[in-house]
């Protein structure tokens, strides 16, 4: 994947610039102001990957290019099992990489400190990823401009750095710019970059035989119709066409037809693919089905056009077969323009879902109701003019928010968190208002995996704000602003918290029958789950939703996790239980101990094992009836499960 970026004197990025992209997660986005360089970055990019035409900066074009020539320096991170461990690309990078690793401020140029501080302090965040040396190879790669029509390879500030150099001359006896030549072709091999500009003519994109498609699918259309074409036939043609030509020549007496040259031209595969290809495809357009109806995509909306080329993307690098060494890049400019309100939320689910498959989605946006929404992945605040780029880890972005403010001083980022929070709260209130959506809003991913098997409908959106305080901050907002307006709900909204040791008994009222918010509380007299209102006093026991669960599969849950992670001995009081009370939730029928409670509390307290054991868990649910308390949630939104 692009770890990072190194840009000079490209369109608004003059001088050397650095700019975070990732930090080993599959999804980023670029966030700020208008003419800050978002949309420069996945420019830039498409540059270096495919080639496209290089926008220069003003100063460049001005002024020529000595001492202004432009490059793009791309930091690479990828994993070392992509690359194959005998070929002499894993070399060349292993060279590179432990080079990369190892660097400190002071072992560059000292005009370029105050960036090489910032590079290792990307990378040194890695470390809470898992991310090391040992796992993956980070290196830069870039090309320069040093005329219209020369570009060579570059190493940004990295090439004052003897030691890449020195090592390729001396360990290996090669010569330097035949490595890089070789490297970058490795990289432009098993790299596809697909961008998406926030201006495109939306037919062409769409084409099933343009680049854009093809792209996405990893195929060439030519080279499927190839394989429905018979060596014999063509040679056939060929020889028939050869007969045709001698006899025409041969009743012209004194004339013949042949090509100026001693080597006549033969029909091949490539005339005949590209011929079957411009006929048959050429009058086919992407057209939306909707129940009878089928509209060509030129007959669209502007942000019907922007979702269906979103859904092309999806369902494309879905099935896409990736052969191991391949790496995809994503990158869509705004991809919520000129989309309704309402439907920002499911082109982001859409992007956060491609980014699952192992493709790095690259974004830049101005809708920022992504936050709350995308749990893993990466934001990087670009406040224009210069100034050092902002990272926000999703999986804790309000944390983030608040330490990049003090260290500011409040400067930056300029209110990311209330326009995330404003912006995912008028998208559900233009989804229930201008249609009848159904939303469960929970705390955690491990909440959503649940209930996403009950829930499997494409019109019950269930979203993971956090934690309690965030999902009554969405409800309160939700009830502030439709207050004079619940004639024209249409939707409803399911709001769920845990009723935590720390649990605040709030005075959030039912004002609006279609926005509900509930607590899950077990109740130990009719030792059931039930749904209370946040106003009800009885707070204990302490219930999470992994004490609402089936106990049985809880139970079988549990034995095969602490067998996958070969840690049974390290919970050895866990290995006995057994479910005492038949039908009570897991969180009542074990009858457990003080011991036993704390294991199974540091067992759910690992790094991710929530979502791992919800995962398991609902794989074991096959035959079993969902739980009372899913009952009343499929009421309240009057759906079925």
């Amino acid at each position: 994947m692009i770890f990072s970026l190194f840009l000079r004197n490209y369109k608004v990025y003059q001088n050397i610039n650095y700019i975070p992209v990732s930090e080993a997660t599959c999804f980023s986005a670029l966030v700020g102001e208008n003419g800050t360089g978002k949309s420069t970055v996945l420019e830039s990019l498409d540059s270096y990957f495919n080639h496209e035409d290089w926008n220069l900066n003003h100063s460049v074009l001005q002024k020529g290019y000595a001492e202004r020539e432009p490059y793009i320096c791309p930091i690479f991170l990828i994993e070392k099992s992509k690359v194959h461990h005998a070929s002499n690309i894993y070399k060349y990078l292993s060279i590179f990489s432990s080079i990369t690793w190892q660097v400190e401020p002071d072992d560059f140029n000292p005009s370029n400190k105050k960036l090489a501080s910032f590079f290792c302090w990307h990378r040194e965040r890695l470390s809470s990823r898992g991310v090391s040396d040992e796992t993956h190879f980070l290196f830069p790669l870039g090309l320069r401009k040093t005329g219209k029509t020369t570009i060579i390879k570059d190493l940004s500030i990295f090439k004052g750095i003897s030691d890449y150099q020195d090592h390729i001359n001396d360990d290996l006896r090669l010569v330097f710019d035949d490595v890089l030549d070789r490297i970058y072709d490795y990289l432009t091999n098993s790299y596809r970059y697909i961008y998406i500009p926030s201006d495109i003519d939306f037919e062409q994109y769409t084409k099933i035989e343009g680049d854009t498609v093809q792209s996405l699918m990893g195929r060439k259309i030519e080279e499927i119709v190839k394989g429905f074409i018979d060596d014999n036939a063509v040679k056939e043609i060929n020889a028939k066409l050869d007969d045709f030509v001698k006899d025409i020549s041969e009743s012209l007496v004194n004339y013949e037809y042949k090509k100026y040259a001693k080597r006549q031209s033969k029909v091949n595969l490539t005339h005949l693919s590209s011929k079957v290809v411009e006929a048959y495809f050429d009058d086919k357009y992407l057209n939306l089905i909707d129940g009878d109806e089928s509209t060509p995509i030129y007959n669209l909306s502007s942000g019907e056009k922007r979702k269906a080329i979103i859904d092309v993307a999806k369902a494309f690098l879905k099935e896409a077969k990736v052969p191991a060494n391949a790496h995809i890049i994503f990158a869509v400019d705004e991809p919520e323009i000129s989309l309704h309100v309402a439907s920002c939320f499911e082109q982001f689910q859409k992007l956060k879902d491609v980014s699952g498959n192992d493709v790095q989605v690259v974004i830049t946006t101005h809708w920022y109701g992504f936050m709350p929404i995308v749990s893993e992945g990466t934001a990087i605040y670009l406040p224009g003019d210069q100034v050092r780029s902002c990272l926000i880890d999703l999986r804790c972005f309000r944390d983030d928010i608040k330490l990049i403010k003090t260290h500011t001083r409040g400067r930056q980022p300029a209110n990311l968190e209330l326009k995330g929070i404003n912006d995912l709260v008028q998208s559900i209130i233009s989804s229930i208002t201008g249609s009848a959506c159904k939303w469960i809003i929970c705390e955690g991913v491990s909440d959503k995996i649940y209930l996403d098997k009950y829930f499997e409908r494409d019109d019950v959106y269930i979203l993971p704000i956090g934690k309690s305080k965030y999902v009554k901050k969405i409800f309160n907002h939700l009830m502030l602003a439709l207050d004079e307006e619940k004639d024209s709900i249409k939707g409803r909204v399911f709001l769920m918290v845990d009723t935590d040791k720390q649990i605040e008994i709030s005075g959030c009222s039912d004002l609006i029958p279609k926005i509900i918010i509930r607590r899950l509380q077990n109740d130990e007299k009719s030792m059931q789950t039930s749904l209370r209102k946040l106003s009800d006093t009885s707070v204990y026991p302490p219930t999470e939703i992994e004490d609402a669960l089936d106990a049985s599969v809880f139970h079988r849950t549990i034995a095969e996790l602490l067998v996958q992670r070969d840690i049974v001995d390290e919970f050895d009081e866990l290995k006995d239980i057994s479910v005492q009370i038949k039908d009570a939730p897991s969180g009542l029928a074990f009858n457990l101990n003080q011991s036993q409670l704390r294991e199974l509390e540091r067992f759910f307290n690992q790094p991710k094992i929530k979502v791992e054991f919800a995962l398991n868990y609902v794989a074991n649910l096959e035959g079993v009836d969902a739980p009372g308390w899913i009952k009343e949630i499929a009421d309240v939104l009057q759906v079925e499960i």
